[in-house]
């Protein structure tokens, strides 16, 4: 059964492209190979023009390589934008692996061929021109592969069918037909989906053109287009063999695609736009989003032997790899006047699997393959070799190989094979590789620590003030304050050696930290209970950059909140908590807490068996102290410990002996909801009159409530500060955990709605500071936190 992602098939199709003509060029011969995915299998190949009617079969024996040469003719349009009958449909009884050859004199290119069921419906065209000076048009082909397939292809530039830039149009066709597009402008990025989902094979570059601004040697550039599908987001770049560097293209499907090279951000670009780069060592590429890459050989005279035409390869993203790899060079063929006789192909594997097994029956060993220097991870070789014919390697270990050769005038490139591998993981690459955790300041301990792969690598680390460390994670503290230097080396079983070195600042922290104004403050949970899992969170009065909870275990965290699962009732446990901001200033708090037992709502004391009393401290009038007193049956041990006050007006307080203004109501009252260390809730209601006139100096009480509930209900929905006078100045501002300001007026009037940027905020603890002025210049500040409900 075949399985997904393979270059193996059992229906592929193809077109050739036009390729230049000349007076003193021998004739163009297209040619095919075949070879059994099985090497023990045998393959029956059927060769076919379905608007035509040829047909030829081709007998592939198991373990060959088998070459077959299309009769004599051109079988490519030699137009812009006509239908024509000139695809090509291969079938196999077995999946096989297929390479397309276009052998003409000065001219010579090949492509591997992806078989139906790794193409696509949507593409974007890869093609290549240098205008300085103009040498021929840019190109591409599609082949269709059902009847009454409806295409349509949007240019990017003006076409010599006089289509415009970025104006779609159409084009209904039938299995078997090919339509080229040609243009003196750039057209990659040129649109191309089947509108209805039928499958198409797209193949693209220049009818010719320099590459690399030297010299005037000029070729064919052809090879597939890969669908969107089949994008990726890591390419390993190599540069060919025996040259002096190539040309890279990479094109974006998407808006904001950020690259990387070697994880250094190179440049964003947005949908349908291309990045050209000279590629003249290793590197890795990565991308956020998914894009297309061609690598360009250069023109002859930018070799160093003066040898080698530009050629065109669509590459594959690295995670499509192989165990076993089958390939003809493309050395010529009688007739065709093509002379290439250096081959080559690149190799790239993971460093900690690196070796070839078996490469025409000699081993690759791993001391053969270097590491990239952005990633020591991945390694790469080339392999050499005047070879002729039928090629194989084969590894136990996957591997991603292109191939490719050069003659005097002439070259080639194209694609390995790839297949499906049980349990693959694919290569990854992290960028932003050192990760630091820690507090920049004197004294303080940082720890670093590398995120790639450590895999078969020894680490050593040194500061340029003389400190070192071997191993992962490395750990330093700096106790004089400055730049420094951080130098990482990566050294693999074979003894090479990668650097990585990145710059840090440390400050003297300590001398703005005497009194850091954080205000630390643990804020536990309502019920502490034995054998229960507790959730203590905290408050600051500042923005904090780390916290770190020493809980009564004796371990660590340094998650925003902390939990703890108690065991004995009554023993006395201890949590602590520290927090330091970004100057590295710290801040202490403790709680001590002995957990009750709890028990179900089935074991409180009955309501009827309880009396709640409510007692008041002085007048009713300007605010009161208002005091529960419980009474119960002495033998079934009652114990309150907590009180939540309800009033009538939507105010809530919470606390045994809360001072409450009665603002002006004629009427002071509401429910008193005690709940128990069991969880047990008990309610009171309670209403009093309000003496209006206490015969007293009018003294202003100011009031902040400390929970309310914005759920629209129209209880207790909004917070506010609340007094029976009017402040003459007045400003309150309110803080999230981290020190963020959440809301902020000088309006004693407004209240805050529990929302920030007009999105609700979650259910938390918030910190409100407020200044309130009088009218002979004084003013007073009131500090403490409100409890958001939902």
């Amino acid at each position: 059964m075949l399985t997904a992602q393979s270059s193996a098939g059992t229906e592929f199709w193809l077109a050739y492209m036009e390729n230049l003509n000349l007076l003193f060029n021998d004739d163009p011969v297209f040619n095919l190979s075949f070879s059994a995915a099985d090497e023990n299998a045998a393959a029956q190949v059927t060769v076919g023009v379905p608007a035509t009617g040829f047909s030829v079969e081709v007998n592939v024996p198991a373990g060959e390589l088998v070459d077959y040469t299309l009769p004599s003719a051109i079988w490519y349009s030699e137009n812009s934008e006509f239908t024509e009958g000139k695809g090509i449909r291969v079938t196999s009884d077995v999946p096989i692996i297929v390479q397309a050859r276009h052998f003409r004199q000065f001219f010579t290119e090949s492509t591997s061929v992806l078989p139906l069921t790794e193409l696509g419906d949507d593409y974007r065209a890869l093609c290549y021109t240098e205008t300085e000076p103009m040498t021929g048009p840019t190109s591409f082909v599609i082949a269709v592969t059902e009847d009454g397939s409806e295409i349509e292809i949007t240019p990017t530039t003006f076409t010599y069918g006089l289509h415009a830039a970025d104006v779609p149009f159409t084009v209904t066709m039938d299995a078997g037909d090919i339509y080229q597009v040609q243009a003196d402008g750039d057209l990659t990025g040129s649109r191309i989906r089947s509108l209805n989902g039928e499958k198409i094979a797209v193949f693209s570059g220049a009818r010719q053109s320099l590459v690399g601004n030297c010299g005037s040697a000029d070729n064919h550039l052809y090879d597939q287009c890969q669908p969107y599908q089949n994008w990726g987001d890591l390419y390993c770049l190599v540069p060919l063999a025996a040259r002096n560097g190539d040309v890279v293209r990479i094109l974006a499907k998407e808006d904001d695609t950020e690259l990387f090279l070697d994880c250094g951000s190179e440049i964003i670009l947005q949908e349908n736009e291309f990045y050209d780069f000279d590629l003249d060592a290793p590197v890795v590429l990565t991308a956020s989003k998914n894009v297309a890459v061609s690598q360009l050989s250069k023109s002859n005279d930018c070799s160093a032997g003066n040898f080698g035409d530009p050629n065109m390869l669509q590459l594959l993203p690295t995670d499509r790899m192989t165990l076993r790899d089958r390939w003809e060079v493309a050395e010529g063929t009688e007739g065709s006047g093509v002379v290439i006789d250096m081959f080559f192909s690149t190799i790239i594997m993971r460093t900690a699997e690196a070796g070839i097994e078996s490469f025409n029956g000699s081993p690759l060993p791993a001391s053969e393959f270097q590491p990239f220097p952005g990633d020591p991870t991945l390694s790469y070789a080339y392999a050499t070799g005047a070879l002729t014919g039928a090629n194989e390697m084969t590894s136990d270990a996957p591997f991603h190989v292109y191939h490719y050769g050069f003659g005097e005038y002439d070259a080639y490139t194209q694609t390995g094979s790839f297949q499906f591998i049980e349990n693959l993981t694919p290569p990854e690459v992290l960028c932003n590789e050192v990760e630091i955790e820690g507090v920049f300041c004197t004294d303080s301990l940082l720890t670093f620590t590398y995120l790639g792969e450590t895999d078969n690598l020894m680490l050593t680390w040194q500061t340029s003030e003389g400190q070192n460390a071997v191993g992962n994670p490395a750990e330093f503290i700096f106790t004089d304050a400055g730049d420094f230097l951080v130098t990482l080396e990566l050294t693999d079983a074979g003894g090479t050696t990668t650097a990585e070195n990145f710059n840090i600042s440390v400050e003297n922290c300590a001398t703005d930290c005497e009194n850091p104004d954080l205000s630390a403050q643990i804020f536990p949970p309502a019920n502490i209970c034995s054998d229960s899992l507790l959730q203590f969170d905290f408050t600051a009065a500042a923005a904090v950059a780390s916290a770190l909870w020493l809980l009564p275990d004796g371990t660590e965290t340094t998650e925003n909140t902390a939990f703890f699962t108690t065991d004995n009732v009554d023993e006395i446990y201890e949590i602590s908590l520290t927090l330091t901001d970004a100057e590295g200033c710290t801040d202490n708090d403790t709680f001590e807490f002995s957990p009750l037992p709890c028990v179900s709502a089935a074991d409180c004391i009955p309501e009827d068996s309880v009396d709640i009393f409510i007692e008041l401290t002085g007048p009713i009038c300007g605010s009161v102290n208002i005091n529960p007193i419980f009474y119960e049956q002495a033998d079934l041990g009652m114990n309150i410990v907590s009180a939540v006050w309800e009033l009538n007006d939507g105010r809530v307080f919470t606390g045994f002996t809360p001072m409450i203004p009665t603002l002006s109501f004629v009427s002071f009252g509401g429910t008193l909801i005690a709940t128990d260390a069991n969880g047990c809730v008990y309610e009171q209601v309670f209403l009093y009159s309000v003496d209006g006139d206490c015969n007293e100096e009018e003294i202003c009480e100011y009031f902040f409530p400390n929970v309310f509930t914005p759920n629209d209900d129209g209880i207790n929905d909004t917070f506010r500060g609340l007094s029976d006078c009017t402040p003459a100045t007045f400003t309150v501002s309110i803080y999230g955990r981290w020190g963020e300001l959440i809301f902020q007026t000088d309006d004693f009037t407004a209240a805050w709605d529990g929302t920030f940027r007009g999105k609700p905020v979650p259910a938390d603890v918030y910190v409100y500071v407020a200044e309130i002025g009088t009218e002979d210049g004084l003013s007073e500040i009131y500090r403490g936190d409100v409890t958001v409900l939902r």
